[in-house]
């Protein structure tokens, strides 16, 4: 019997602890002919994780997400997500599209196109938003602090707070600054203390 997984997979700290591991790797795309029907297994990039496949039925314009989309409850940000990414892998499977497509989610109810165009706009929102603390300075600690305590004991914006609302619930974001915070570090974005322009 042959089961399908994402080639990084088999590094992962899950397939570590499995008693037993997929035996048939794949790097993009694997194709499968069920007889009268054609499968495609994609992968589109690290996103929910770093080795997430999606499964599209093409003639019946019907998409499998696993992780990558939740309906009936915010996305799980876990440590080896990569949240810039995520994105870019619903852009996979929005590609395309039409109003006649299906989407059916890891947890939810089946939805259409719109649902995971907000989705991605929600995520990348997300991300932005993190990004955009960074670069004023707020460090970790503080953005955390601030998901509490929005406004300061005087009544001031806590400096940890974005410029507009975060797009999922307190316990979300909660979980996803930490992981974030990580990618944008290891592109070279971190938060450094403004220091005052002396005047001339």
């Amino acid at each position: 019997v042959r089961s399908h997984c994402h080639e990084g997979l088999l590094e992962s700290a899950h397939a570590r602890r499995a008693q037993v591991l997929p035996n048939t790797p794949f790097s993009l795309v694997r194709a499968l002919d069920l007889g009268d029907l054609r499968v495609e297994l994609l992968h589109f990039g690290p996103a929910h994780t770093d080795h997430d496949v999606v499964v599209s039925i093409p003639s019946r314009k019907v998409w499998f997400t696993g992780g990558l989309l939740q309906t009936d409850r915010d996305i799980h940000v876990g440590p080896d997500a990569s949240v810039e990414s995520w994105p870019m892998a619903l852009d996979g499977m929005l590609g395309g599209a039409d109003d006649d497509t299906r989407y059916v989610p890891g947890h939810g109810p089946v939805v259409d196109r719109m649902a995971v165009f907000e989705q991605r706009a929600n995520i990348g929102m997300l991300y932005g938003s993190t990004e955009q603390l960074v670069r004023r300075g707020v460090r970790l600690e503080q953005a955390v602090e601030a998901l509490d305590s929005p406004t300061t004991p005087d009544g001031e914006k806590h400096p940890g707070t974005p410029d507009w609302e975060w797009p999922f619930s307190t316990d979300t974001v909660r979980q996803a600054l930490p992981v974030i915070y990580g990618e944008l570090e290891s592109r070279g974005v971190v938060a450094r203390t403004q220091l005052p322009i002396q005047g001339i």
